[in-house]
This record gives C-alpha cells, structure tokens and sequence, in this order.
C-alpha cells in the first residue's frame, strides 16, 4: 500500500507547482505586454506556437512513453533507460535542426523570419528537449519537491529574463527568445549540479550502449503519440477561428478571453493528479498489481469527479461576479458562456482520468483514434453551434463534444484494462540486452 501522508506531500508539491507556474505565465503576460508592442507579442505567440506543435509531435511522445516505462526500468536498469532515450532525443532534435538548416532558404526567401530567430529557436528546441526529459523522470521517480521547485524556477525565470533582455537590447523577438534560452539554460544547469538527474552516471566510471529493444519499445509506444499535437490544436482553438470567420474578431476574442479564463482552473486541478497520482499509478501497473491498479484508478476517477462538479457549480453560481473580477467590462458579454464551458472542462478532466488507462497498457493507438473522431467531431458540432445560436452556440458546443470524448474514453478505457495480456510494455531479453551492455572501466 502506498503511504497516504508521501501522496498527499506530493499532491501538495504538485499543486505548489501548478499554481506557481500559473502565476508565473499570467505575470508574464501582464509583463510582455507591457514592454512589448502588440506586433512583436503577436508573432511570439505565433512562433511559440508552431514551437509547441512541433515540440508535441516530435518530443512529447517519447516523455509519454519515459514515464510510462520507467517503474520497469527503474530497479536496477536505470542508466541504460536514460541513455536509450537520450539518444532518440538527439536523433528526433537532429531532424528539427537538420530541416530548419535546409528550410533556411526559404524561410529568408519569403522573410518569414529572421537569421536570429531561427537560431534562437533551435537553440531553445534543444534546451527545452533535454529540460523536458529531466522533469519527466523526476516526474516518474516521484521526486515532486525538485521537479516542483525547477518547475517554478523555469515558469517565473523565462518572462523574468525575457523582459531583462528587452531592456538590455530593445523589444524585440529576438530578444524574448534570447531571455527563454537563457531561463531554459539556467533550469537545465541547476537539475545538473544541485539535482541528481535520474539514472546520470559519472563520466569517465561506466560506458553504456543503447539498447535496441527499449528503442524499438519506445518508438512502438510513442509513435501513435505523434499526431496528438495537431489534434490538440485543432481542438483547442478550432471553434475560435470558426466563430471569427462567421461572426468576427470581437466576438472570437469575447469568446477566447472567457474560454481561457475557465479552462485553466479546471486543467490545473487535473494537473495536480497527473503529476502525483500517475506515477503509482502505473507503478502498479507495470508491476502486474492491477487490483491496486484499479483502486487507485477509482479514487483518482471519484476525486477529479467530486472537484471538478464542485467546480462548475461554482462557476455558474459565480459567472457574473468571476467576469467582472478577471475581465474587462466589453468582455462581460461573456458571463452567460461560463456554465457552458465549465460543464465542458469537467467531462474533459474526467476523460483524460479514462484516457490514463490506454496509456499504462500501452493501447496509445486507442488514444489517437479517439482524439481524432473528437477533434473532427468537435469542429462541426461547434460550426452548427455557431451557426444556430452565434458565440453562445460554440459554448454551448463544449460540453457535447468534451462529453462525447468522455464517452469513448470510458469505451476504450473498459476495453483496454480487460486485455492485460501486455502486462508488462518491457520487452527485453535479459541476455541478450546483457551482451549489449558495453561496460568500461576507467
């Protein structure tokens, strides 16, 4: 059994982390638009986001899977986990660098961006991939406090800098990514010499070589993983450039402001879960306990169902006073979408808890499939939203569509912890990943 009082510590660090970085981002914000003019924060916002996607269909995959293989690796295999997946980082950062150095031309051609950016930009793809695996295995390790404590040191250290550089150079793109380079630099040398990055050996004690079945097990999870980033992404904003296509700008931006406003509550709670209560819960998992395994699961499931309903209660009993705190008075218009949008939110943190089990068994070809019939399906139930009840009919949208993704994720979730015969994602031949260890004495 698992201590109550260590995951009750971890949730508290893991909640510390969540609203920290939040504040961080919304101070940061409130700082770039202050320095910055409205141009050069709009093609940051542009350009950060291409980063994000690109980083989410090249990157993020195999995060997804280092957490979810390392309670098999973590016993006595530690170092050679790291080092496999440190070498398909560099291959998957290599691609990046290689198609950003043969895309130059014409990048320059068109002056879609500077020499400059596109140099920064390489330079923080490569930062925040290495920054990005750290955090993920002290994540899984369920070391919160360091993952915590690095997490804010990040969130609150990128505007921080990015702000210096502006008044050490001028405002510029150049500079907000030269100050996130740097934040990303800092993190990174901070987890290396105050840290003690998960499975690091000492240079110079022991050579290790990669090992082909864990690669081949990571690419195997990871690779339906990939596309999730354009399905977010269409998710995530689609309603907004429809309902600005039809009806406008102004009420697109109405709409966004107040969807932006209700989302981040909901998603850091479920946050908060993910970063404590995932790791053992794929511990169990991976360690064949699936008794625990389903405990676990149906306290997570209660919990994120009791807070998130406590949640959109509040929201719709709060609507006008919530506007009137955190929005400008010609974005009140949008009190009367928060009931619709917080319902939406509370299906949505419910289905990711469902989602969780497709990923502890390895059925992350599930995942895409449902992420994808809810991205198509969401577009047009948000078009016919829009088109019959304007900027309320895309709110209205959200609850049907987050509901219909819950829906399917139970389906596949029920489905998917009946077939355990991939108990274990582990597929590794003691001997012969033996032979393939290269240990070299100094």
């Amino acid at each position: 059994m698992e201590s109550r009082s260590r995951l009750i510590r971890e949730g508290g660090w893991a909640a510390l982390a969540q609203v920290m970085s939040a504040l961080g981002a919304l101070a940061g914000v409130r700082a770039l638009t202050e320095f910055a003019p409205p141009e050069t924060y709009g093609s940051i916002t542009l350009l950060l986001g291409a980063f994000t996607v690109v980083q989410g269909t090249l990157i993020n995959p195999i995060m997804q899977a280092s957490l979810r293989l390392y309670p098999e690796y973590a016993e006595s295999r530690l170092a050679l986990f790291r080092k496999t997946l440190v070498s398909m980082l560099w291959r998957r950062i290599l691609i990046v660098l290689a198609t950003l150095a043969l895309s130059w031309p014409i990048i320059n051609h068109f002056k879609v961006s500077s020499l400059g950016v596109v140099v920064l930009m390489a330079l923080l793809f490569v930062l925040e991939g290495f920054r990005n695996l750290e955090t993920v295995l002290l994540n899984a390790a369920r070391r919160q406090r360091a993952y915590s404590l690095i997490t804010i040191f990040e969130a609150w250290g990128r505007p921080l800098l990015a702000i210096a550089a502006i008044l050490l150079w001028e405002s510029s793109v150049e500079s907000v990514f030269a100050g996130y380079a740097i934040a990303t630099s800092l993190t990174l040398i901070l987890i290396y010499l105050l840290v003690q990055p998960e499975g690091r050996i000492s240079t110079g004690k022991t050579k290790l070589a990669v090992c082909p079945t864990l690669r081949h097990a990571v690419a195997r999870y990871s690779l339906p993983l990939a596309p999730l980033a354009i399905m977010d992404s269409v998710s995530g904003v689609g309603d907004r450039y429809i309902l600005a296509a039809l009806l406008g700008v102004d009420k697109a931006g109405v709409y966004a402001a107040t969807y932006g406003l209700l989302s981040r509550p909901f998603l850091m709670m479920a946050g908060t879960f993910d970063l404590s209560v995932r790791p053992v819960y794929y511990q169990s998992v991976a360690a064949g306990n699936h008794d625990h395994a389903h405990k676990i699961l149906r306290r997570w499931l209660v919990l994120i169902i009791l807070i998130s309903g406590a949640g959109f209660v509040l929201s719709f009993l709060l609507k006008d006073f919530i506007v009137e705190i955190f929005l400008a008075r010609e974005y009140w218009v949008g009190a009367n979408l928060i009931p619709w949008i917080a319902g939406g939110y509370s299906l949505l943190v419910i289905s990711n808890v469902f989602e969780k089990v497709c990923y502890a068994y390895g059925f992350t070809g599930r995942i895409l499939a449902v992420r994808s019939i809810a991205a198509v399906s969401g577009l047009l139930i948000a078009y016919y939203g829009i088109v019959l009840w304007g900027m309320p009919g895309a709110a209205i949208a959200v609850p049907i569509y987050f509901g219909l993704q819950m829906v399917m994720n139970m389906i596949v979730a029920g489905a998917s912890s009946s077939e355990q015969g991939v108990q274990s994602l582990q597929t590794r031949n003691d001997g012969q990943d033996d032979r393939r260890l290269m240990t070299v004495s100094k």
